[in-house]
Order: structure tokens, then C-alpha cells, then sequence
């Protein structure tokens, strides 16, 4: 049954924590109650078990990766092939993992927020999302978001962009100021 293979993920072996992830992931939206368990694989200090529990997840369905969500985004830092693994299961949950991947934009570790941003700037609205999110108090979330702005290019931030970038040239953090520079400069390229 499910629970036993539940208990089968916090087994000493990686290889034991994979193969019970993805036995619950092929199980499928029946055992979505596994989402939290299979979600704090995405810490595991093996890369295998957290790609495993990324598609495990992918399999529970929207609830599971909305359930699992910040555990995902927390697993976009570090190594590549987990962030390659873990950005389309987010990708395509859109607007229903919006707010772990805002919150995720907390962090100073650059390459972390630029996947993040990546997976932001794949949703249709995502400039809205980042205008709003540069109106944020948090200094890290402003200056991903400026950099996620930058990121969308000219056309597509559109005069939004450009006005929410501009607004921050002067004032505020000195770390702000600098992505929005960055962010312009992404678009003179």
C-alpha cells in the first residue's frame, strides 16, 4: 500500500528514497496526500532523489505540486539538471504555484532567482507579475524583479516595464538601482 512505500521515503539508501518516490508517482492524483513527504525529497543530498520526487510529484497532479510547491522552487537552486527537472513541473501549474515562486524571488543567490524568472517570465502575464512584485519592500524581490523585467526584453515588458524600471533609478536600495541598470542595459544588448 501507499503508506508503506511513504515510509520506504525516508530510507537511508537513495536508491530505496527514489524508487518509493517514483512508485508513488505512478500511483498518480490517488496518493496526492503523499505531496508533502515526496516535497521534502526536493532537500534530499542526492540528485536522483530529488529529480525522482520532482516527476513524482508532476504525476500527483496540480494539488500535489500546489501542495509541494515551495519545497519545488527551493529545489531550483543549485544543482542544473534538478533545476532542469523541477522548472517544467512548475511551468505548468502556471498561476497555481504563483505565490511560492514569488516568495522564492527572497533570495540573493543569483543564478536560484534567475530559474525562478525563468519559469515566471514562461507565464503569459508574467509582466504584470513582475511590475508588481518590484513594488515589493523586500530588497532581494526588488532587484530579481527588475532583473526578471530585464530578462522579458523591451517589446514584451512594454512601456509598464520600462516605467516600473524607471521609477527606480534613484532612491531606494543601492542594490535595486544597480539591477534596474543591469535590466536596462539587458534591452540596449
Amino acid at each position: 500500500p501507499a503508506a508503506d512505500l511513504v515510509n520506504y521515503l525516508h530510507d537511508g539508501r537513495a536508491h530505496v528514497r527514489a524508487n518509493a518516490a517514483t512508485a508513488l508517482g505512478t500511483l498518480g492524483p490517488a496518493v496526492a496526500g503523499a505531496a508533502i513527504p515526496i516535497g521534502v525529497l526536493m532537500r534530499d543530498d542526492d540528485m536522483k532523489v530529488r529529480i525522482q520526487a520532482a516527476w513524482a510529484l508532476d504525476k500527483l497532479g496540480d494539488d500535489a505540486v500546489r501542495a509541494a510547491a515551495e519545497y519545488l522552487v527551493g529545489a531550483l537552486r543549485g544543482d542544473a539538471d534538478v533545476g532542469a527537472a523541477v522548472a517544467p513541473v512548475l511551468a505548468a501549474r502556471k498561476g497555481k504555484v504563483l505565490s511560492a515562486l514569488l516568495k522564492g524571488l527572497e533570495t540573493d543567490d543569483e543564478p536560484h532567482a534567475r530559474r525562478i524568472l525563468g519559469v515566471i517570465n514562461a507565464l503569459p502575464d508574467a509582466p504584470e507579475i513582475l511590475c508588481d512584485a518590484i513594488e515589493s519592500p523586500a530588497e532581494n524581490v526588488q532587484v530579481n524583479a527588475a532583473i526578471g523585467i530585464g530578462m522579458l526584453g523591451e517589446k514584451r515588458a512594454a512601456s509598464a516595464g520600462r516605467k516600473a524600471l524607471e521609477t527606480r533609478r534613484t532612491g531606494g536600495f543601492a542594490r535595486t538601482r544597480e539591477a534596474v541598470f543591469k535590466a536596462l542595459a539587458m534591452w540596449k544588448g
